[in-house]
């Protein structure tokens, strides 16, 4: 158990007796339901209300914009990689990359 001291006494060194204990790992299961306090509102229209929609509807719509991330970035990779061929950073100066 932690000692009061520890706390108080900025020149108490650790003994591995003085360790907290790890708190109890706890299995709550999601909730099909918001969290209190105000929402925060969404950046762009997701199509879903993510603090009120089902669970599981909310699970789907990370997937799907998970899909629409990896077709964005394939693209922007794709420009990237064109912009580099054609050696675009000479433009602004840098002689090399």
């Amino acid at each position: 158990m932690m000692s009061a001291t520890l706390l108080t006494d900025p020149t108490h060194h650790l003994d591995p007796d003085d360790t907290p204990a790890a708190p109890a790992p706890h299995a709550t299961p999601p909730v099909d339901h918001p969290r209190p306090g105000p929402p925060a509102p969404p950046a762009v229209d997701m199509g879903i209300d993510p603090d009120n929609a089902p669970l599981a509807e909310v699970g789907e719509s990370i997937c799907r914009w998970a899909g629409r991330f990896a077709a964005a970035t394939c693209g922007w990779l794709g420009l990237l990689a064109a912009f580099d061929r054609r050696r675009g950073w000479t433009a602004i100066g840098i002689n090399s990359c």
